[in-house]
């Protein structure tokens, strides 16, 4: 064995220990971002109200004098909740790191996929009552923008983890192919090309904004 070897193994373990940290913390962090205002309820005058994702999961009352709107007008919205499936789904992903390696990293990805379509609705839940007026537009609040922000994050840590160690898996056996070399090429193959998808989502919108601010 060279010497170099276990030096290399500790490296790789210190990392390895310091991305599960981060990604356990990220996650933990949701629950103070819930803290933070999660929807805000906006007028072309401007924001009028907003509800943390506490609130929002134990009931709130909107503002239908804000908006010239009787009591009666606005239907009693109850409970987010959406709030709670993010809630559950911050303490799987603190667990997902905890396990850590391939299982870990795999639960991971679906944490951050089911977070960020969770979130959406736990946004929208806010929305104004049908029958064609828009009298305000359910949007996302800094906590919110951070809960995005942290489970997209991990998503793309998890997912460049599960293309890294695939990818390392099936050349480590090319002289001398496992019977689950394919697994790994096709793990490989399928967290590259989400990884791909997801930076073409990104350069689109990119290009959208840019084209929008001229």
């Amino acid at each position: 064995m060279k010497a170099s070897e276990p030096a290399a193994g500790t490296t790789r373990g210190l990392a390895q220990l310091v991305v599960r940290v981060l990604k356990g913390v990220g996650h933990a962090s949701i629950f103070l971002f819930l803290a933070l205002p999660l929807v805000t309820l906006n007028t072309c005058a401007g924001p009028i109200a907003e509800f943390s994702g506490y609130q929002a999961l134990t009931g709130v009352t909107v503002p239908a004098a804000a908006f010239g709107l009787s009591p009666t007008d606005i239907p009693d919205y109850g409970h987010d909740w959406w709030v709670a499936g993010l809630m559950v789904l911050a303490l799987v992903g603190i667990g997902a790191a905890l396990r850590g390696g391939l299982p870990g990293a795999l639960i991971g990805v679906g944490v951050g996929v089911a977070g960020l379509i969770s979130l959406q609705p736990a946004i929208s839940f806010f929305n104004p009552p049908p029958g064609g007026m828009r009298y305000w537009s359910s949007e996302s609040g800094s906590g919110g923008n951070g809960i995005g922000i942290v489970f997209f994050g991990v998503l793309i840590v998890d997912l460049v983890w599960v293309a890294t160690r695939s990818g390392s898996e099936y050349r480590r056996t090319e002289h001398a192919p496992a019977s689950n070399r394919g697994d790994w090429f096709a793990l490989a193959l399928a967290s590259i090309s989400f990884l791909v998808l997801i930076g073409l989502g990104l350069l689109a919108v990119g290009v959208l904004v840019l084209l929008t601010a001229h």
